[in-house]
């Protein structure tokens, strides 16, 4: 039916054919504006259901009834609206407000738009944003639908270092605003400049950019103006992209979307003609960035030179880096390739996304080969090699060495005509050691390090049975290497053999002698030696002092007398001294390195762990770590460092903090290629004692077994720390709940500690200790007591961590068993030694809380158990976690307290907590067993 012969309704198949929301708009407009405005009005209700899209279509409509269309505006009044986009006065901006923000300051402005800080203050929040307003005023209707489209598609771009939209609108005037997160920072070149970043740092801060923009290239947007000003880095090292999309707001249509919207001197080529824009574009704009971020300028003209060339030509002069005469080599090659195709002038034959060009800056960080460079067998071959430095690293430093002696021996060729023919002999030996090189490189092909070692080894007497001096430097550069890798078992003979090759050759007082026989001293000491360790290293001291040698040689054999003294069971003060002296040695010479002074504080502090003064031992120990990774980066002796801070942290009573540095050394070992070593031993030692402290079994569990396989391959099952290693397995295996298999890993330790040289005594405390643990968790306290007995004296002198539960846990077995050392001040002895201020929230409280709150509930003195155990589980749970076993016990014994007070809803509250944490132990475990009968008679639950 029609309202209207002349006007008919429209076709309502209009959805099918608007391609695009402009079009759409105009189709729609142009369908209804001859309609009467009733009959309009119903057809709109019935085909638009679009609330939005209407109410903007009504718009238009009544803005086409109105008088003052854009025909019936004059010429000066169109003039006046131009005259908006002249550059805007900030004066008068200021105290004003723009949406919900009032503008108190201005941050910046430019060709397009003006930047200022907005602050919005509410009853419980105060908000600080950056409001920009754009030049360019958008005045139809359907203008300005459009910008607040795309401001919703900018506003819903997330990521973490994108600066996020946070409003906008339009004016009343016009004149379209942003609301934007305030960044507090600076441009990204200045950030690295003024903090002379190193060029790794500034390729990992550029990566950050370039995941950002590969995060909106994903969202189909391209940023169009990347560059320094659009990219700030806050105090904290925050990275934030500004302006994402901004130019896409500016555009003027789908064609033609870049004219006047980008900065020049960061343009891609396509962008200053006009020519479509792509990813390729961004590209392009983040290559003039990195070319400025590394170089400190901006390419020039067609990148076509290498970069690395302008560095060389310049020195580095114009960028800020620690070391600007290394930048040429830290450009050439790779770098130069990836800068070279992100600035191509043409666009394909750029990156095809920031996230190709992120990807390839990631191979280059980790060593692996790029993407932009051609293929080629050696660049892929020197490339893998780079990236498993820790695989042939060992190989490459044996490989060194003797190239290193075969050039000494050649440079002594050149003073005498004997040398020339020794150096020639010299070149034939190297040669011959690596001959099976000449059928391949491949991994199945390539000699082992220990095939190497054992062929030299063989052919030292026949090679050079006339020449003791090649036999010293080759006998002691391969007791070296052994030594290095950890091979501690097979390098006694060899050690001792370059010693006495090196002083037939000298003499007993020569340098070079001292130093060999040092070196085999403290093989003899790492094998368990300590008496002939101890006598060989005072003959070299005293030979050092007689023909007054010092530095780093004195320096190496007080440290291995300090070491040798520790095992033999020395006091303190004696440990401290001979570091110290030590210390000063190195500290006096002027020849001496960061990696001298660093291995100096690190044995000092070790000293000081022996002596409990745990924290100097922190604080020398951070110094010797620093001091590594300033002379050697990721190393043996960062790792060895890092290690020890954790060890110490696990001594003070802070596992937690403790665990990531012993893990991080332990990784560092696995990166550089380390996996059978005496000092990586130590470090296993150390993860698996704290990872059983905080209960975490499965890891405990992994740690411990690598601990006494490495253990027994690299010292032997005789060494004093193999009997260590499976003391501190059986600990973690007691924690679990497995009794059994700590029983014969006991057993095991008990059967080999008395053949320990020097070490059986401390050994066999070790084990009773660890066998008193399982029986207090058993309730064997005959046996508990039996135990402990050996350790009760030196517990009540000694500052150990574990002192107050040894005291603690012997009162408890004697109120049960009484017997040998029982009387009636233990309990007390053991309170004096938890005043100690150091044990205050150290975890191991709780063990003898748990143990001397036992005691009072024995003798009714629940109300004093009920305060002491809910003060120890305050004090220790930050530590232990809630699920911590130590922590089932104590509720355990809350709810005995509180059953003895006659609160049965209180205990059985208890009681549920309790057997939920115990819950993970074995069924038979007496701890799971007790407190699963006491939930089961107690009367009333909690919560009934």
């Amino acid at each position: 039916m029609q309202t209207d012969d002349a006007h008919p309704l429209p076709d309502t198949d209009f959805a099918a054919r608007a391609g695009d929301t402009l079009a759409r708009m105009r189709e729609l407009f142009e369908l209804v504006v001859e309609l009467d405005p009733a009959t309009r009005s119903a057809w709109l209700a019935a085909n638009v259901p679009d609330a939005e899209e209407r109410i903007a279509l009504e718009r238009l409509l009544d803005a086409d009834q109105s008088e003052d269309g854009y025909l019936d505006i004059s010429a000066d009044e169109h003039a006046a609206r131009m005259l908006v986009e002249e550059p805007l006065r900030p004066d008068g901006l200021i105290g004003q407000r723009i949406g919900v923000f009032r503008l108190t300051r201005l941050l910046g402005q430019g060709g397009m738009a003006a930047v200022f800080l907005g602050e919005r203050e509410g009853a419980d929040f105060h908000q600080r944003v950056a409001v920009k307003l754009l030049r360019r005023g958008l005045y139809s209707e359907i203008e300005q639908r459009l910008f607040r489209r795309e401001r919703q598609l900018l506003a819903s771009l997330e990521h973490p270092n994108i600066a996020h939209l946070v409003d906008g609108g339009v004016t009343g005037a016009g004149i379209p605003y942003l609301v934007i997160e305030y960044v507090d920072g600076q441009p990204i070149t200045r950030h690295a400049a003024e903090r002379r970043l190193g060029v790794r740092e500034r390729l990992e801060l550029f990566l950050i950019v370039c995941r950002a923009v590969e995060a909106a290239h994903r969202a189909l947007i391209v940023h169009r103006d990347i560059k320094p000003s659009n990219i700030l880095v806050a105090d904290d090292g925050t990275v934030k992209l500004l302006d994402f999309g901004i130019a896409k707001l500016l555009e003027d249509d789908g064609e033609n979307a870049t004219v006047g919207v980008f900065t020049p001197e960061y343009a891609a080529p396509e962008q200053l003609a006009g020519a479509p824009i792509t990813t390729a574009t961004d590209v392009y704009a983040l290559g003039v960035l990195l070319h400025e971020l590394l170089l400190g300028l901006r390419p020039q003209g067609n990148p076509t030179r290498r970069p690395s060339s302008l560095a060389s030509v310049n020195g580095g002069e114009h960028v800020t880096l620690p070391k600007p005469a290394l930048l040429p080599r830290a450009l050439r090659g790779d770098l130069d390739t990836i800068l070279l195709k992100c600035l191509d002038t043409e666009p394909p034959r750029r990156y095809t996304s920031a996230g190709a060009l992120a990807d390839d800056i990631q191979r280059h960080l980790g060593g692996k080969p790029v993407e932009a460079h051609p293929p080629s067998r050696w660049y892929r071959t020197r490339k893998f090699v780079q990236r498993h430095r820790g695989s042939v690293a060992i190989t490459a430093m044996f490989l060194l060495a003797i190239i290193a002696a075969l050039a000494l021996a050649l440079w002594q060729a050149k003073v005498a005509r004997s040398e020339a023919s020794r150096a020639r002999e010299i070149q034939g030996f190297v040669e011959s050691l690596f001959q099976p090189l000449s059928e391949g490189t491949a991994p199945d092909k390539a000699p082992s390090l220990q095939e190497l070692l054992q062929r030299g080894l063989a052919r030292v007497d026949t090679s050079f049975h006339d020449d003791l001096r090649a036999q010293a430097e080759l006998l002691d550069m391969f007791s070296r290497i052994q030594d290095q890798i950890g091979e501690i078992k097979n390098n006694r003979e060899l050690s001792e053999r370059a010693y006495r090759v090196t002083e037939s050759l000298y003499g007993p007082n020569d340098v070079r002698t001292l130093d060999t026989r040092e070196k085999h001293a403290r093989v003899l000491y790492r094998l368990g030696e300590f008496d002939t360790a101890l006598s060989e290293l005072n003959s070299v001291r005293a030979a050092m002092q007689a023909n007054r040698i010092s530095g780093t040689s004195l320096a190496a054999v007080l440290e291995d007398i300090a070491f040798v003294r520790n095992a033999q069971g020395a006091k303190d003060d004696e440990l401290i001294a001979l570091n110290q002296e030590s210390l000063q040695v190195r500290q006096a010479d002027p020849q001496s390195t960061a990696e001298n002074l660093g291995a100096g504080y690190n044995n000092l502090a070790l000293a000081y762990v022996h002596a409990n003064q745990l924290e100097r031992a922190l604080e020398l120990l951070q110094k010797a770590h620093d001091l590594f990774v300033q002379a050697k980066g990721e190393s043996y002796v960062a790792a060895t460092s890092l290690a020890n801070i954790g060890g110490v942290m696990f001594r003070l009573g802070r596992p937690r903090e403790g665990l990531p540095p012993q893990l991080e050394a332990r990784a560092m070992f696995k990166r550089i290629g380390i996996d059978n070593h005496q000092m990586l031993v130590q470090i296993l030692m150390g993860l698996c004692e704290t990872e059983t402290q905080l209960e975490l079994n499965e890891q405990s569990a992994a740690s411990c077994d690598e601990m006494v396989t490495m253990t027994a391959k690299v010292l032997g099952e005789s060494h004093p720390r193999f009997v260590r290693a499976l003391v501190i397995r059986a600990n973690a295996e007691i924690a679990a709940g497995h009794f059994d298999t700590a029983s014969v890993d006991l057993d095991r330790a008990r059967k080999i500690a008395p053949t320990i040289q020097g070490g059986g005594t401390p050994a066999l405390r070790a084990i009773d200790l660890a066998a008193a643990n399982m029986d207090r968790l058993r309730g064997d306290y005959a046996a508990l007591r039996q135990h402990l007995l050996p350790s009760i004296s030196a517990a009540q002198s000694s500052g150990a961590a574990t002192a107050p539960n040894v005291l603690a846990w012997f009162a408890q077995a004697c109120e049960r068993a009484p017997g040998d050392g029982c009387s009636a001040d233990n309990a007390i002895h053991a309170r004096e030694s938890l005043a100690d201020e150091k044990y205050a929230h150290h975890p191991l409280r709780l063990t003898a809380i748990n143990a001397l709150a036992q005691i009072d509930l024995w003798h009714g003195n629940a109300k004093n158990a009920l305060t002491e155990v809910q003060d120890a589980i305050a004090v220790t749970l930050p530590e232990l976690g809630e699920k911590h076993s130590w922590i089932g016990e104590a509720h355990l014994l809350l709810g005995d307290a509180q059953t003895a007070l006659g609160d049965v809803v209180a205990a059985a509250r208890e009681y549920t907590t309790a057997a939920a944490i115990l819950s993970g132990l074995p069924p038979d475990h007496r701890l799971r067993m007790l407190v699963e009968n006491r939930l089961a008679s107690t009367p009333t639950k909690a919560g009934r």
